[in-house]
């Protein structure tokens, strides 16, 4: 059995110090108040707000958009947010792609965006805003 630490004030007054308590002493008020907690939270469901498939849409947005960039993350977010719509009309024209729900065909056509800009323009949706806008840099004489 160990002792909860104890402050004294004076000879009539003893404080109990709970917190200073060392680990794995053992209260009855404690035990039941956990077993209140737990009954009480078997009634709350909340779904995650966060999925794997949201973190994957994130990391498509983000290379698709240009890494490291601000503008790269904005643009990405920006394309993933209107080719969305157009990647479930495609899907279910694709022979292989329609048996596949909705969502797992939107997935499936951007792993194929985002592995095409990876290996044809590595700085996404920026390395095309990039030389567009050098282009027009030097527009009358494009030598």
């Amino acid at each position: 059995m160990r002792r909860t630490p104890v402050l004294q004030l004076d000879e009539r007054f003893l404080i109990k110090l709970e917190s200073l308590q060392v680990t794995g002493s053992f209260k009855a008020r404690g035990a039941f108040n956990h077993i209140l907690v737990v009954v009480q939270q078997q009634f709350i469901t909340i779904d995650p707000p966060f999925n794997p498939e949201m973190s994957i849409e994130y990391v498509a947005m983000i290379v698709l958009g240009g890494m490291g960039t601000v503008f790269g993350a904005v643009a990405g977010a920006l394309a993933f947010a209107f080719l969305s719509p157009l990647a479930q009309v495609v899907g279910r024209q694709l022979p292989l792609v329609s048996a596949l729900s909705s969502a797992q065909q939107s997935i499936l056509l951007f792993a194929v965006i985002v592995s095409a800009f990876l290996l044809f323009e590595p700085l996404g949706l920026f390395g095309i805003w990039l030389r567009i806008k050098r282009y027009f840099a030097a527009w009358p004489f494009t030598y």
